[in-house]
C-alpha cells in the first residue's frame, strides 16, 4: 500500500494540470498513505506518499479557491452600478 501511495502521490503531484484526475489521485494517494500507516508501515514510502497527497490536494484547493474568488471578482465588474 505504501508503494501504491507514492505512486499516486508522484502521478497525482504531476496531474494536477488536469485539476480532476490530479485531484481524485492525489486523495487516493493520501488515503492509502494513511491506511498503510494505520496498519504499522513505518517506511518512507508510506510517509512520501501521505505528503505527496496532502501537497496535491492542497494545491487543488487553493487552485479552486482562486478561480472561485475570479468568478465573483469578474461577475461584480459586469453588474451595473447604481
Amino acid at each position: 500500500m505504501a508503494t501504491s501511495s507514492v505512486i499516486l502521490g508522484i502521478i497525482g503531484f504531476l496531474g494536477l494540470s488536469c485539476v480532476g484526475t490530479g485531484a481524485i489521485l492525489s486523495f487516493i494517494g493520501l488515503i492509502l498513505g494513511l491506511v498503510a500507516k494505520s496498519r504499522g508501515n513505518t517506511s518512507g514510502r508510506c510517509t512520501a506518499g501521505i505528503v505527496l497527497g496532502w501537497i496535491g490536494t492542497l494545491l487543488v484547493v487553493l487552485f479552486l479557491l482562486a478561480v472561485s474568488i475570479r468568478a465573483v471578482i469578474d461577475q461584480q465588474s459586469i453588474l451595473p452600478r447604481y
